[in-house]
């Protein structure tokens, strides 16, 4: 149960996070969202947690097909971009935040239900 209530800090404190757009000056020209930085650190973790736990669970309704669908296409379209560094920029915008479906999908059924989430994220 301890491990329940630690996914459920990260994601109130994610989810409170989210609207605010924290960046972190790398260089001069790059500016970098501390969210994105959280993203993939919390998806790392929650994937050697799930793998170490052997209970990796993922969404298999047609709405994670059409969403890994529409990442698809995106990234086809990259090669087709008349300016790749936005293109680029663009990717990794949308494939940012792609692993927050995947956690939140997880614990939707895993630590707390559905309701629960919901009023969490509301």
């Amino acid at each position: 149960m301890k491990g329940a209530l630690f996914w459920q800090k990260i994601a109130f404190f994610t989810a409170g996070l989210l609207p605010f757009t924290f960046a972190l000056n790398v260089a001069p020209d790059i500016d970098l969202s501390l969210i994105r930085i959280i993203s993939l650190v919390l998806f790392i973790l929650w994937l050697a947690e799930n793998l170490r736990k052997k209970s990796l669970l993922i969404d298999k309704r047609p709405r994670f097909w059409c969403l890994i669908l529409f990442l698809f296409f995106t990234l086809l379209s990259f090669f087709w971009a008349p300016d790749q560094d936005r293109a680029a920029r663009k990717l990794i915008f949308l494939f940012s935040f792609f692993p927050f479906y995947l956690i939140f999908f997880h614990l939707s059924f895993s630590f707390f239900g559905r309701q629960q989430l919901i009023r969490l994220l509301w």
